[in-house]
């Protein structure tokens, strides 16, 4: 009972402790999206600041990577209000998909004036030196003078300037100031008099820090929402959670850099993603821990859970995904040209088995092909999933060795076949989970897809007995 308690206790505390993204204090406006708060119009400040953050768009609750976003299907519109006159840099993160066409509003800015005894008047005049657009093609900020950067990768957008050139600064009311940010709201360019729409698609989370963040802590906070959202950042950056732990190194990248996603847990971000895919190859390939994927990562949280600081991630070669090698291997598999690397974070990831959900409409078509033909009765293929466990980041796999392990899909549905249970020689899968990662506990494990005979026969030298006098 006391042990019960203390666990209780513990849970509470990391349930209700504050967090901060990457490990990074100071914002003063982080969004995430809840679909309960979308439903009931309402949007959280989890800053620890007084900026409140109100409504003036069109939402509907929707999913981002299994995780809650706002879908703004005519217009996304946010709104908050800050002192922008008071600071000369600023650090923005945004994450959205949305059609790159048209120009579409990421961030606009509003001057008003307050006068006693008067309503609020909100102007355009030019008077405002800190003015900024942004939208997802280009940027305009009011007489810049300093330096200014945006980083665009996919869907993480970041935005550094400082140095803003201001003649004149006028009186700033309490901590609120005099500035209106206005998230997705349409615009008028200030330079080509072109409009810019409302921005349309998903929206999840955001985030404003009014000073220049370190090259680590950017590098952090975009780690956090890499692995959240699956999106694939810089091929020169690693991957660090809040207490600078690599969990996806840069190294990896001279093969395998591409769509990077993963299954970790960060406590002090707020972390804990336990299924994911790729959001540049969305609903392909889809990897969850213990058990099959669920409608959201919510969901599957409520039955299984990661340890604090452990992190599984994929990433890929970018060879096409409807090719295969040419020869078949050892086994009569012809292998896929797409190969994926895993890294393993934590010292006991290679505990939690990992289920696979692969969409392929180009390997079943050779597949049924196959199957249909007239005389292939007795042979029948099927859709293997290859795992060398004996690997490492620097070159790619031959899935000839007799350490590889195949494991059939013990679910069809369609063109996807999900693995990651045991399956019986009647053709039954049982609730044992099969894949486990890093057996070797060297970190780094490769896999792939195949098809080939439906019976393959291996011969694993694992050692020997001298007692019993016989090899295993």
């Amino acid at each position: 009972l006391l042990l019960l308690g203390v666990m209780t206790i513990i849970t509470s505390l990391s349930i209700y402790a504050q967090t901060y993204p990457g490990g990074v204090t100071g914002a003063e406006v982080w969004y995430k999206a809840d679909s309960l708060d979308i439903t009931n119009n309402q949007y959280l400040n989890f800053a620890e600041t007084e900026i409140t953050l109100n409504d003036c768009g069109d939402h509907q609750p929707s999913l981002y990577n299994f995780n809650p976003s706002i879908h703004a299907e005519d217009q996304l519109c946010l709104i908050y209000r800050v002192p922008i006159e008071n600071v000369s840099e600023r650090d923005i993160f945004f994450v959205g998909l949305t059609d790159p066409n048209p120009e579409i509003s990421y961030l606009t800015t509003q001057w008003h004036r307050f006068e006693q005894q008067q309503p609020l008047i909100v102007s355009f005049d030019s008077i405002v030196r800190n003015h900024f657009d942004i939208s997802n093609q280009k940027t305009y900020i009011n007489k810049l003078v300093g330096n200014y950067s945006s980083v665009k990768n996919a869907h993480v957008n970041y935005y550094h300037w400082n140095q803003f050139d201001i003649d004149r600064k006028f009186k700033s009311y309490g901590e609120l100031g005099e500035t209106y940010i206005y998230i997705g709201k349409d615009y008028t360019d200030k330079e080509s008099q072109d409009p810019v729409e409302y921005f349309k698609g998903k929206f999840p989370e955001y985030l404003s820090f009014p000073y220049p963040l370190s090259a680590n802590e950017k590098n952090r906070v975009e780690s956090y929402l890499a692995l959240k959202y699956g999106i694939t950042l810089s091929s020169s950056t690693s991957y660090k959670n809040s207490s600078n732990t690599v969990f996806w190194e840069k190294e990896n990248n001279g093969i395998f850099y591409n769509n990077i996603f993963g299954m970790g847990r960060d406590d002090l971000s707020g972390l804990h993603q336990v299924q994911s895919n790729s959001m540049h190859y969305e609903g392909k390939l889809i990897s969850s821990i213990d058990q099959k994927y669920k409608y959201s990562n919510e969901e599957l949280l409520k039955v299984t859970s990661l340890p604090n600081d452990h992190f599984i991630v994929f990433g890929d070669n970018e060879q096409p995904d409807d090719g295969l090698r040419g020869e078949p291997n050892s086994k009569g598999v012809e292998i896929l040209n797409r190969i994926w690397l895993s890294q393993s974070t934590g010292d006991y990831m290679q505990e939690f088995p990992v289920f696979f959900c692969l969409e392929s409409a180009f390997l079943y078509d050779i597949i049924d092909s196959h199957n249909n033909e007239k005389g292939n009765e007795e042979n029948q293929w099927v859709l293997w999933m290859l795992h060398d466990k004996y690997t490492s980041h620097d070159e790619e796999s031959d899935f000839n060795s007799e350490f590889v392990n195949y494991y059939k899909p013990y679910e069809r549905e369609d063109i996807t076949a999900c693995y990651g249970m045991v399956i019986t020689e009647g053709e039954e899968p049982v609730e044992e989970p099969i894949i486990f990662f890093d057996g070797d506990l060297n970190k780094y494990d490769q896999f792939t897809f195949g098809v080939g005979p439906e019976i393959i026969v291996q011969f694993q030298h694992t050692g020997c007995n001298p007692e019993e006098g016989y090899e295993t």
